[in-house]
C-alpha cells in the first residue's frame, strides 16, 4: 500500500447496480446479529471477522438447520436480484476487511461483491493491468515507466462484479463497521452479467 501511495495510478471509478434498500437494511441487520468463529477463515488477511460459508448444500435442502440460514437466505436474495444466472461455490462473509492486496487464485471466473454499514470510503480497488510494465518506454532505471491503471469500484449498498484473479483490496473507510459479501466460484468458468 505504501508503494501505490508514493506512486499512485490512474484510476477509472465505477459503482455496482444498488441493492433494493429493504434488502440493504435486512442483510446489515443479520451481518451485525451474526455470531463471528473465533478463528479467521484467511488469517493472511487484514480484517476483524472472516467467515466462508461453503455451498455444497443449499439452504433448500437444509432448510431451519442450515448454518447461518438468515444470512444464506438473504445471500441469495441479492444474487437472484443483481445476476440470477451467477453460479457460486462459496461465499465470504467479512468485518472490517481493509487493505490486504491479493489475488485469489483458486477462483474459476468473477466473483460478485457487496459492502454493508454506515461508512464512508472502502471502496474495492482491483489491478487493471496484470501485465506490469510497458517497455516501450524508458526511465532512470533502465526499465520501463509503470503502465497501471486501478478500477475503484463502490460497492456500498451495490453489487459489483469482479475478477479476484487480479491484484485487489480496499481502501481505508471511516465511520462504523464495514462488512463485505463475495460471492465466488472455485469450479466452473462463468461470466457474470
Amino acid at each position: 500500500m505504501a508503494a501505490y501511495e508514493r506512486r499512485p495510478r490512474a484510476e477509472r471509478r465505477c459503482r455496482g447496480k444498488p441493492l433494493p434498500p429493504q434488502l440493504v437494511a435486512e442483510l446489515t441487520a443479520e451481518l451485525k446479529r451474526l455470531q463471528w468463529p473465533q478463528k479467521s477463515a484467511r488469517p493472511g488477511l487484514e480484517s476483524e471477522h472472516y467467515l466462508v460459508l461453503p455451498n455444497r448444500r443449499g439452504v433448500q435442502a437444509c432448510g431451519t438447520r442450515h448454518p447461518q440460514y438468515k444470512l444464506r437466505q438473504l445471500c441469495d436474495a441479492a444474487v437472484a436480484f443483481a445476476s440470477p444466472a451467477f453460479e457460486h461455490t462459496a461465499i465470504a462473509v467479512t468485518k472490517n476487511f481493509v487493505g490486504s492486496p491479493h489475488i485469489d487464485t483458486f477462483d474459476r471466473s468473477e466473483q460478485l461483491a457487496t459492502s454493508l454499514g454506515e461508512v464512508s470510503g472502502g471502496e474495492l480497488c482491483v489491478d487493471e493491468d496484470p501485465s506490469g510494465i510497458d517497455g516501450s518506454s524508458s526511465s532512470s532505471s533502465g526499465g520501463g515507466e509503470l503502465r497501471h491503471s486501478v478500477a475503484v469500484v463502490e460497492t456500498l449498498n451495490c453489487m459489483a462484479s469482479l475478477d479476484g484473479r487480479h491484484v485487489h483490496w480496499v481502501r481505508a473507510f471511516d465511520g462504523g463497521d464495514r462488512f463485505s459479501i463475495i460471492w465466488y466460484n472455485t469450479e466452473s468458468e462463468q461470466q457474470t452479467e
